[in-house]
């Protein structure tokens, strides 16, 4: 079985039930690698990259990214609660697809996530705030006291997500897609009864 050792290289390997948690692993690059049903809760990483890797049933919860990068990366099934994307180095933004993932008290502050994918997420008490979510889908995801605010929502999908809640005067919606009964808890902000 394959371990993960600070400063090497590694390319296509394959990792199952890696536990490194409460670690610091530095120096390290995963190019196209698979990780599955790996513990990686607690660790830091320092100056890492994860590029092109795929993580099913993985749980990075609390995980701390410093000048580390993660292009290109999908996430299935993984325990992501927590984390601080915003510590993370971007060239030009970060491209997040996440499936089935529970994302909940994780801060994405002021990063640039265009174009990103959320699906049946659960995404509890997570802050968006002053971040670019042009064309990011949610769908299926629960949203429950999560933080929109001076957010770019334009293009948006959030048809068939729930327990979303946010005033649209405080964030760029143009373009954004909801459901219908979804996007009427939209105008409770506004102190409007819908009966």
């Amino acid at each position: 079985m394959e371990k993960i050792v600070s400063e090497k290289e590694y390319q296509k390997k394959k990792f199952r039930d890696i536990n490194i948690s409460g670690s610091s692993i530095k120096a390290c690059e995963f190019s196209d690698c698979t990780f599955r049903e790996c513990d990686f809760s607690g660790t830091a990483f320092y100056e890492c990259i994860f590029d092109g890797c795929r993580f099913y049933g993985t749980n990075f919860t609390t995980a701390r990214f410093f000048n580390s990068r993660i292009p290109r990366c999908s996430f299935e099934s993984c325990k992501l609660v927590g984390i601080d994307w915003s510590s993370l180095k971007m060239v030009i933004g970060l491209i997040l697809d996440m499936k089935d993932c529970d994302l909940s008290y994780s801060t994405f502050q002021g990063i640039n996530i265009l174009d990103s994918r959320f699906i049946d997420c659960r995404i509890h008490g997570a802050d968006f705030s002053e971040s670019i979510l042009k064309n990011t889908i949610f769908k299926g995801s629960d949203l429950l006291r999560t933080i929109f605010y001076h957010t770019d929502l334009s293009g948006a999908d959030f048809r068939k997500s729930f327990n979303y809640f946010f005033d649209p005067g405080n964030n760029k919606c143009a373009g954004a897609k909801f459901s219908h009964i979804e996007a009427l808890n939209l105008l409770k902000t506004y102190g409007i009864i819908i009966e």
